[in-house]
């Protein structure tokens, strides 16, 4: 597996991995009508511009993507210095270090720009328990946020 920055071309295949990784990760947290009807394109505008304005990175084996990640300023400064924005891994590649090396190569680029955060929603368990086994400080401190029609109730994790 390599990590390498994200680039333009990314962006179909990007929009395909986050809307398999939703899918399977929110199904039980977010409404069924929201995921079953992802349409994966409709990412793309979001993702060329997170792209150009922030650290994003693939995860990338035998010329496939299959992780993501990104990271940048804290968008919440009470929390922390820096903020992981992302870190989604296909289904298929969870549970084999996928997700573990994006983190730590997430936390030794922002290792001068402690503490950092991310948020998870509440009702993810595996993320939490994923995040809590990493190191990471579940704060207790609880965010809101929309998306969609809904309200997601996230947890701020820190690495200090």
């Amino acid at each position: 597996m390599q990590i390498r920055h994200a680039i333009e071309q990314d962006i179909p295949a990007l929009c395909q991995l986050m809307t398999i990784t939703w899918q399977s990760t929110y199904r039980g947290i977010f409404p069924d009508s929201f995921l079953d009807n992802m349409v994966a394109e409709k990412w793309a505008v979001g993702l060329q511009k997170a792209i150009q304005a922030e650290h994003y990175y693939v995860a990338e084996e035998d010329s496939r993507l299959i992780g993501m990640l990104s990271w940048g300023e804290a968008r919440e400064p009470q929390f922390g210095q820096s903020e992981i924005y992302v870190i989604n891994v296909l289904p298929d590649f969870q549970g084999k270090g996928v997700g573990q090396t994006l983190l730590q190569f997430a936390l030794t680029h922002l290792q001068n720009s402690m503490p950092i955060y991310l948020k998870v929603a509440v009702q993810n368990e595996k993320g939490r328990r994923f995040y809590e086994k990493q190191g990471l400080i579940c704060t207790q401190q609880r965010t809101e946020r929309t998306i969609a029609d809904f309200s997601v109730e996230e947890v701020v994790y820190q690495y200090l």
